[in-house]
């Protein structure tokens, strides 16, 4: 669909002889979807326009964006000496679509072939590298790097930090971090988040201190978002109260709000994080997602039940997350109609495909006693393969029934399935049980 802006230019176009470039992006700004933009571009080659490289760089990262990279590589293609901005726009749209191997290819292409790599090429390899988890192939294009001493870019040094940090080398991430001599918000709020989501959770919150008061640097959502895995961690409420002031006071997106939400509840304080919840003028789906799930963290059972029944009255959106702290509910208080109605739903809704609704399901029923069903839902599932596994002997054991999570674990190896962590995971409560009823005997 175009916009109405955009029709107008199109009409435009129609009327003039040789049609002018200058209308070029503001026409693809305004296709919405990817139809229009077939659209668009089809009359840009009938219409005998000159494109731009500009524009074909637009066009790259818009086919890209609606999931079609492979029209973002024939127009890529199609230029010869394709100049650095174009090399640029095809590696990002790899990123966009989540063909990182792609990505690094094209940028190993690009040097062989002699094209100098700037800021932007080495940002998007980086972003490669770090999503693939592949610390050694980062560390050649760090090589890269240094010798054209680029390292003091912030936008280079950002992505350094965050390729490290997600490779969990915390002390080369830190020393790139301290060496560089601007840095933005985006370069704080990548070293903060790897702190965060490392053992470093007092680092997070000393960095996220010095940010403010020593550097002066204004933290923005995302810097709180990336705090609270730290504050959940260490339950310190003395720093989750000012961010609670700070975001009431920026109006900060719901987000910050549902973050919040989760952190109070998972530091014990389900009551403020449910006052959050109802003063909050919007709520998506993930805010109520967000604070099912909070009390079924604190046990709060029957007031998830009660807030799934008012959602389901009120005609909101119920995602996965608040589907699987209902049937939690349902099978913690062993309500099995209210269960087998929260299982109807997830039919009607067409969930119980998704293996953490599946999990779910045959854990509340479990949990009501209805072994027999768990077994059906178990062989309802057409391919078997080990989280399946995990998800059945996980539900037998965490609803008191050990001898069929065992036995469930040996069907499993002579599937000759070999357990992997999360299996053993999963049987070692039931044998726990078992050795405690023996111990008892």
């Amino acid at each position: 669909m175009i916009s109405r802006h955009g029709f107008r230019l199109l009409r435009s176009f129609h009327s003039l002889f040789s049609p002018s470039t200058d209308h070029q992006h503001p026409l693809l700004a305004s296709c919405k979807h990817l139809n229009s933009l077939l659209q668009v571009h089809a009359h840009f080659i009938t219409s005998g326009l000159e494109i731009t490289c500009s524009t074909k760089s637009h066009l790259i990262n818009l086919y890209a964006s609606f999931g079609r990279c492979d029209l973002s590589r024939l127009i890529f293609d199609s230029v010869q000496n394709a100049p650095g901005i174009l090399w640029n726009s095809m590696i990002r749209a790899y990123n966009t679509t989540n063909q990182y191997p792609e990505a690094i290819q094209l940028f190993d292409l690009m040097m062989e072939r002699g094209f100098q790599p700037d800021k932007y090429t080495f940002t998007f390899a980086l972003k490669a590298c770090t999503e693939m988890l592949d610390l050694e192939r980062g560390l050649r294009i760090h090589n890269d790097i240094s010798r054209r001493n680029l390292e003091c870019d912030v936008f280079i040094g950002t992505g350094l930090v965050t390729l490290y940090c997600k490779t969990s080398d915390l002390k080369t991430a830190r020393k790139v971090f301290d060496e560089m001599p601007k840095k933005d918000v985006v370069a704080w709020n990548a070293m903060i988040s790897g702190l965060s989501h490392s053992s470093e959770h007092s680092h997070a919150l000393d960095l996220f201190r010095y940010m403010q008061f020593s550097c002066r640097v204004e933290p923005n959502s995302v810097s709180l978002l990336n705090l609270f895995p730290a504050i959940c961690k260490l339950k310190d409420m003395k720093i989750c109260k000012p961010i609670h002031a700070f975001a009431y006071r920026r109006e900060c997106p719901i987000s910050v709000y549902n973050g919040l939400i989760d952190t109070y509840s998972k530091c014990g304080y389900s009551s403020v994080a449910h006052q959050i919840f109802i003063q909050m003028r919007v709520k998506d789906d993930v805010s109520w997602g967000t604070i099912l799930s909070g009390h079924a963290y604190t046990g709060n059972f029957h007031e998830v039940l009660n807030l799934f029944g008012y959602m389901q009255t009120e005609n909101v959106k119920i995602n996965k997350v608040s589907a699987v702290s209902a049937l939690l509910g349902a099978g913690e208080v062993q309500d099995l109609d209210k269960g087998k109605e929260i299982h109807d739903y997830i039919i009607q809704e067409r969930m119980d495909s998704d293996v953490m609704v599946a999990t779910s399901l045959m854990t509340m029923y479990a949990k009501c006693g209805e072994l027999e069903k768990t077994k059906e839902l178990f062989g309802e599932i057409h391919e078997r393969d080990l989280i399946a596994w995990s998800a059945v002997i996980s539900a037998f054991a965490q609803s008191g029934h050990p001898n069929e999570a065992l036995s469930v674990f040996r069907d499993m190896q002579h599937e000759n399935l070999p357990p992997n962590n999360v299996t053993l995971v999963s049987v070692l409560p039931a044998c726990g049980e078992l050795m405690s009823k023996l111990t008892a005997n």
